[in-house]
């Protein structure tokens, strides 16, 4: 067997929702966790992959059925794509893409509930470059969020390696509103029927968020601008609110 397609990115940007959905289409097979981490894996790239590994997570899966699942960090862990490619060449891969500025803040608060932040956000911030160090060569797994937020420079490498037919970006904001029309493009991007009905996703919110200092969100919207113009470019899409 082959896995057909992932969700590679990005995180806190809209890939829970799509993973909740395309798992309740027929015809596909999801692993019953939903970040597998195998392509990130360094200690199974050590030497020759045992795909068997990857494999068993789709031991359930059903004669015809497409396999796919969802990582984001795939996008965001350099040789993630080159790991892909030599897996399966013709691999799908489904990008969500999110206002950096907003995708950056939504990271500190998941990292903050999970307890592994424990800085305030705006010190946070001028920490990050420090932090990422510490894991050199290597990149750094919690922190390194804003980096994240550069999606051009994620996208360059697998729109170099993969056809471009065989990318689909999807942006946040539409996921959210514009969800059926969402949907309808990624089964059809798959190949599979769109399916009938669909449980909806039960938002979660938390009694203690506590909204974007304005300072920070200036701060963080200055460099991420000329950003939002390279994506515009890549991907032909209006990106006007996140530039403002």
């Amino acid at each position: 067997m082959k896995v057909d397609f992932l969700i590679v990115g990005t995180q806190k940007d809209g890939t829970t929702a799509l993973h909740h959905f395309l798992n309740q289409t027929p015809g596909l097979c999801l692993p019953k966790v939903k970040e597998v981490h195998f392509f990130d894996n360094e200690e199974f790239f050590a030497g020759e992959p045992d795909y068997n590994l990857y494999h068993n997570h789709f031991s359930h899966h059903q004669a015809g059925d497409i396999c796919g699942e969802a990582t984001p960090i795939y996008m965001h862990w350099k040789p993630a794509a080159e790991r892909i490619l030599q897996y399966n060449p013709n691999m799908k891969l489904i990008c969500c893409l999110r206002n950096p500025v907003d995708h950056r803040y939504s990271h500190d608060m998941t990292e903050r509930q999970r307890g592994y932040e424990t800085q305030g956000f705006s010190y946070a911030l001028r920490l990050e470059r420090q932090r990422r160090l510490s894991e050199h060569p290597l990149q750094h797994r919690l922190y390194s969020h804003a980096k994240r937020g550069y999606h051009s420079r994620k996208i360059l490498q697998p729109l170099k390696l993969f056809p471009r037919k065989n990318m689909l970006f999807v942006n946040n904001e539409d996921l959210q509103h514009q969800r059926d029309d969402i949907l309808t493009k990624a089964w059809d991007f798959i190949g599979v029927t769109p399916s009938a009905s669909l449980i909806p996703m039960e938002r979660i919110t938390s009694n203690d968020y506590i909204p974007m200092p304005a300072s920070d969100r200036t701060d963080l919207s200055s460099p991420f601008r000329a950003e939002s113009s390279r994506l515009e470019e890549l991907l032909g899409w209006n990106l006007r609110e996140w530039r403002s």
